[in-house]
């Protein structure tokens, strides 16, 4: 069996909690990078962004991943890299184009060559993802479970020792991503059931009350002890227990679904177009956006944003293949 066939019958099953939280987490991210247009009392949109939004993304690409690498053997690598590149490459160097075409990068400057092809601050994101599947793969096929979590420790001192940078997020990112892979390999492996799903869903609505208190008194100004770490250890507690509850009641999910067939598509459709939705934002979010800002009112101005981040990713998806 070729390893494409492996990677189809891996991912036979549906876990529609994959979908939703990519979905929520594409949402989280398009409204983070809309604070730019979004006047003083309607910030709190925008709040979620940027800790709950990117490492949720990576954290449910991991799950989703598991059963593609495990189901390729490690010589298949290339291949399994292949047809994730193919997906996300083409998009990236469009925008990294556009960039350098409307004056953002200049390829005359060898530093600007560095950032863009070794440590962008442009679309890091999404480079970050081409960079943590390698990662993910070799430590998956290498690494035994107990050396994966001394890692991912030490990814948590890194991101914390350089807080404030880009290059922060690239270690959490990674780190969330490794969780995500971990959990879906203890639930497959271990054959848990659904026992103690009243302590998951506890855990969860906690870590979302915990996470949103911190971040609102983190936003008026109130920095308590250790608030950044206290959040981050929320992002992976609501992240890890939405994965968990999902997966152990995902026949529900598909009772819920199965008559709801236009909703589970739209819901689909939006967590596919989480990679082009932050492109376009991005690029938007300097000029473009910025004119909006000014020269249109609120909530007109969201309205605008909204329709052109939308619909140019949805047709940048369709040309580019990401739904494929």
């Amino acid at each position: 069996m070729i390893n494409g066939e492996m990677d189809n019958a891996r991912e036979k099953k549906q876990l529609y909690i994959i979908d939703l939280i990519k979905a929520v987490s594409c949402i989280m991210i398009f409204l983070y990078h809309c604070n730019t247009i979004l006047p003083g009392e309607w910030k709190w949109l925008s709040f979620c962004g940027e800790d709950m939004g990117n490492n949720l993304f990576f954290m449910v690409s991991g799950f989703s991943l598991f059963p593609s690498i495990t189901g390729c053997p490690a010589a298949g690598f290339p291949h399994w890299y292949l047809r994730r590149l193919k997906k996300i490459l083409p998009l990236l160097v469009f925008f990294y184009l556009l960039s350098y075409i409307t004056g953002f990068y200049s390829f005359k400057d060898p530093s600007q060559l560095f950032a863009v092809f070794v440590f962008p601050t442009l679309y890091w994101f999404v480079t970050g993802i081409l960079i943590f599947y390698i990662l993910l793969f070799l430590m998956a096929k290498l690494f035994p479970l107990p050396l994966r979590a001394v890692i991912s420790a030490f990814l948590f001192v890194l991101w914390y020792m350089n807080i404030g940078s880009v290059i922060s997020y690239y270690f959490i990112g990674l780190l969330s991503m490794i969780c995500g892979y971990t959990l879906r390999e203890m639930l497959e492996k271990k054959n848990l059931s659904g026992k103690y799903i009243k302590i998951q869903i506890f855990c969860l609505i906690s870590g979302i009350l915990v996470f949103t208190v911190l971040k609102y008194l983190k936003l008026k100004g109130l920095i308590l002890p250790f608030t950044d770490i206290l959040l981050i250890l929320m992002v992976l507690c609501t992240g890890l227990n939405s994965l968990m509850c999902g997966y152990l009641k995902n026949d529900r999910f598909s009772a819920l679904f199965s008559d709801k067939q236009v909703l589970s598509a739209v819901i689909k459709r939006v967590g596919t177009m989480a990679l082009p939705v932050y492109l376009v934002q991005c690029f938007n979010a300097g000029l473009i956006g910025f004119m909006i800002g000014q020269k249109i009112p609120f909530p007109m101005s969201f309205a605008a944003n909204f329709i052109i981040v939308w619909g140019s990713a949805l047709l940048l998806s369709v040309i580019f293949g990401v739904f494929r």
